[in-house]
């Protein structure tokens, strides 16, 4: 009897509820070519590696800033550039601790050189990402010399 009732519940239920309501609604983009907007990032990894008995602990923190322009936009895809405008980072392990930001005048040393030689590269590399209409990214190529290394 209790399994008639839960069905009969169900089946009641399943017509009350609008059709549509059950359909996937497609996420539409309104972006028109000339659009652009910053997005800001931050990322705190702490991580602990153990070996041979003992472990050693590291924590990188790290800020990045990057511009979308929308270069093509259409229903059904839309095409953006991207770039890393600003990168600021900061890691401190057992071997010491070193901060990197793109935008100081400043010319790092020690272990902040080798984090700066390792994430200068980046700023200002350009890629042209061509996404569909749910967002879903289609295609990513350089755009610039910087962004082909």
């Amino acid at each position: 009897m209790r399994l008639l009732l839960a069905a009969l519940i169900c089946l009641v239920w399943s017509v009350l509820i609008p059709a549509d309501a059950s359909a996937q609604t497609l996420l539409r983009w309104k972006l028109k070519p000339g659009d652009g907007f910053v997005v800001h990032t931050e990322q705190n990894t702490e991580s602990t590696v153990g070996f041979s008995g003992k472990s050693a602990n590291s924590k990188i923190d790290m800020q990045m800033d990057i511009r979308w322009r929308v270069n093509k936009a259409s229903d059904s895809s839309f095409i953006v550039m991207q770039s890393i405008e600003r990168l600021t980072a900061s890691l401190s392990a057992a071997t010491g601790s070193a901060e990197f930001d793109s935008a100081a005048k400043s010319r790092p040393v020690g272990l902040a050189k080798q984090l700066s030689d390792a994430l200068q590269p980046l700023v200002g590399a350009e890629i042209e990402m061509e996404m569909n209409d749910l967002g879903e990214v289609r295609s990513v190529k350089p755009a610039n010399a910087a962004a082909e290394k």
